[in-house]
């Protein structure tokens, strides 16, 4: 009986091993990302969702992504005086907590450069300020300047009338964002502010100034670098992204071998490529 029960047992396990091998299975598509989506890696990617741009206070996520908010921040200290401008007065850093003009002064002028990675999409402006002058308001912009120092207001950053103190004042320019070009241009803030030489307690002052921008993917070329990845590929502006960032040069030849499995290896020279990692020993 034991016998018998073993073969038997046998038998139905050799039976359900065939029905598994045997029985069609669809293959499991590959994965990817996709703009916080999941998709198939041949599938058509659908039409990015819209961002909702938060400019006050640039909430949000902040992070290397295309989508996510990235800061950048102007402090006190990061200002200077401008020589030559017709409001040359003295400013007081005021402990660095905030830019104002010194006590005697009318008014100031005065400057920041800006450093923002080449290709941003800078899309607002955050202005944390102190106004106690009924008489005028701060005057304030960010400028860049071509090689040959023609001017060009990107984003006007003057908050409207007000006199009651501590203040906010936020501008959203997401609909024409200005593309960072730090090859052609060099950025400035310029800022005016004014004290009352009738009430000195009466003054604008400058506590900081935050710019909000989005990392972004190149535009596509008009020729493709690898056969096997055209224009018309879906993934060809990404791959040319890659190939033009200097973190893949392909498979060999002209091929780029898109629909390859990535090791390890491979994997560990794409990303210390993109993310440039160094340390010392």
């Amino acid at each position: 009986m034991k016998s018998a029960g073993r073969v038997l047992f046998l038998s139905m396990l050799l039976f359900t091993v065939a029905v598994a091998l045997l029985w069609p299975v669809s293959a499991t598509a590959q994965k990817v990302k996709y703009y916080g989506m999941e998709i198939d890696a041949g599938e058509t990617p659908p039409p990015v969702p819209p961002s909702t741009v938060v400019v006050s206070g640039l909430s949000g996520p902040s992070n290397w992504g295309t989508l996510g908010w990235n800061t950048y921040k102007l402090s006190p200290g990061d200002f200077i005086r401008r020589d030559g401008c017709a409001f040359n007065g003295t400013p007081d850093l005021s402990n660095f907590s905030g830019i104002l003009p010194a006590s005697g002064q009318s008014s100031i002028c005065i400057g920041a450069s800006v450093h923002l990675p080449t290709g941003a999409s800078l899309q607002a402006g955050y202005l944390v300020y102190n106004d106690t002058n009924p008489s005028s308001d701060p005057s304030m912009g960010l400028w860049k300047y071509d090689t040959f120092g023609v001017s060009t207001l990107v984003m006007s950053l003057a908050p409207p009338a007000f006199s009651a103190g501590n203040n906010t004042f936020s501008v959203d320019i997401s609909s024409s964002p200005e593309t960072i070009d730090n090859f052609t241009y060099s950025y400035y803030v310029l800022a005016i502010l004014d004290r009352s030489t009738v009430t000195p307690s009466q003054l604008e002052k400058i506590y900081s100034l935050h710019m909000g921008y989005r990392l972004q993917v190149s535009p596509a070329p008009a020729v493709a670098s690898f056969t096997d990845v055209p224009t018309g590929h879906w993934a060809f502006r990404w791959v040319e992204a890659l190939k033009g960032a200097g973190i893949t040069a392909g498979c060999g030849g002209t091929s780029f071998c898109p629909d390859s499995p990535v090791t390890r290896a491979q994997m560990a020279v794409f990303l210390s490529n993109a993310l440039g990692l160094y340390w010392t020993y």
